[in-house]
């Protein structure tokens, strides 16, 4: 899977700023917007930010190319590049096959670090792919993998900060302004059968509604990652209106009814990518507009979801 750069913005943010070789981030300044849902935005987000942050692209492609690379130095052989990748032991888990070992472990800090060194700001988790029923593990063991991606990240942020916490050469961003994304794929992922391409989900419950099955799927990753505390939680490559509008219901439940402290719920910045077939439609055909009119009815003062964006759509279809 090859991530596209991404432009996450606030819903009623006008900027956009691209950065080459990383994903640009813009978030709203509230200090100089008129808009109160921007600054109601940014309320959520973890101080102090600058106004563009840089978010990690392509991990799962940076990782695959350096585990290839390594695989090769060691034993003196070509790779089969038409081979689904030699380097991710489970197909359905793909990068996030790296957190069942040490080795993988290792290789997704070493990733990370790169990252961090070469700019960016957020570490995006290596959860994308980790799905309960995959490979028929244990809830319980995809649940340690779940919270293992974010320890890993937060071990980089720790690492590089203290690398660098004298550097006067990254004064102007400071080493501590790093941050953990928590990412979570959507369910056409869990399928792997290129259903997150077309957003027409074929394989789901049917005793019970789509929006409820949908809601059912990003329950409990949600509420894993969440207990590890990222800065963020971060739903991507979503393809059509009726799981952004299940991610939605899952938040409005969660803070009426959850046992969890109330403080864990409001804590991270929530923000979702979009996979668009278009410049104006999801990969299900929903018009970008009937996507944003829906948002603004389900989240109306921004105290869910705090950022959209689009991924793994053509750099053609961004303007």
């Amino acid at each position: 899977m090859i991530d596209s750069p991404t432009n996450i913005s606030p819903k009623s943010s006008n900027l956009k700023k691209w950065a080459i070789c990383h994903l640009a981030v813009p978030w709203c300044d509230p200090f100089h917007s008129n808009s109160s849902s921007d600054k109601k935005r940014m309320a959520y987000a973890p101080s102090p930010l600058p106004r563009i942050i840089l978010l990690d692209g392509g991990i799962s492609t940076h990782l695959e190319s350096k585990l290839l690379q390594s695989t090769k130095a060691k034993s003196n052989t070509e790779i089969n590049a038409d081979a689904i990748s030699p380097v991710f032991s489970h197909r359905e888990l793909w990068s996030s096959s790296l957190l069942l070992t040490p080795d993988g472990q290792d290789a997704i800090i070493s990733c990370h670090d790169d990252f961090f060194e070469a700019g960016s700001d957020v570490a995006s988790t290596v959860t994308y792919q980790c799905h309960y029923g995959a490979c028929e593990f244990s809830d319980e063991k995809v649940d340690r993998m779940l919270r293992d991606g974010v320890k890993l990240a937060k071990a980089s942020v720790e690492k590089f900060s203290t690398k660098h916490e004298r550097d006067e050469e990254k004064i102007i961003r400071k080493c501590s302004d790093r941050f953990v994304a928590a990412s979570i794929g959507c369910y056409g992922a869990s399928l792997a059968d290129g259903s997150e391409y077309d957003g027409k989900y074929r394989t789901i419950h049917t005793e019970i509604s789509q929006l409820d099955s949908l809601e059912q799927f990003h329950e409990r990753k949600t509420l894993v990652l969440l207990e590890q505390y990222p800065d963020s939680i971060a739903y991507e490559t979503i393809p059509c209106l009726v799981e952004c509008e299940a991610i939605l219901s899952l938040w409005k439940r969660m803070k009426k009814e959850s046992n969890l402290p109330s403080e864990l719920l409001q804590y991270p910045m929530v923000w979702m990518s979009f996979a668009c077939r278009d410049g104006a439609h999801l990969n299900d055909e929903t018009k970008l507009t009937t996507l944003l009119k829906r948002l603004d009815e389900l989240d109306p003062d921004a105290s869910i979801i705090h950022g959209i964006g689009v991924n793994c759509c053509s750099f053609a279809h961004s303007e």
